[in-house]
């Protein structure tokens, strides 16, 4: 019996930690990178922004279409950004793309 509560209780500790582990976002502040489309629409949403760089992509500022955001920021900063600048309003707050 004894071995049967070690058992639960080990299972259910790492159930616990991998829930816990999983639950977790990106905490640290980073640099966001677009890779989306040219789509104004498509600024905003939250599933376009990366910490990883977009490969080919290059800032400037030719192109209309956002780079990286100008300073780092938390993920929850970050949503907080694109849903109070929606569109073009953006880019006072993000870099441009390169042509």
């Amino acid at each position: 019996m004894l071995k049967f509560f070690k058992i639960s209780f080990a299972v259910l500790t790492a159930c616990l930690t991998i829930g816990s582990l999983s639950s977790f976002r990106n905490l640290s502040a980073t640099t966001w990178y677009y890779d989306g489309s040219a789509d104004p629409g498509q600024f905003n949403l939250i599933g376009n922004w990366s910490d990883e760089e977009a490969p080919g992509v290059t800032c400037g500022e030719d192109l209309d279409i956002p780079c990286q955001t100008n300073q780092e920021m938390t993920e929850d900063q970050l949503e907080t950004l694109l849903e109070n600048n929606p569109g073009e309003d953006l880019f006072t707050h993000v870099s441009k793309r390169q042509d």
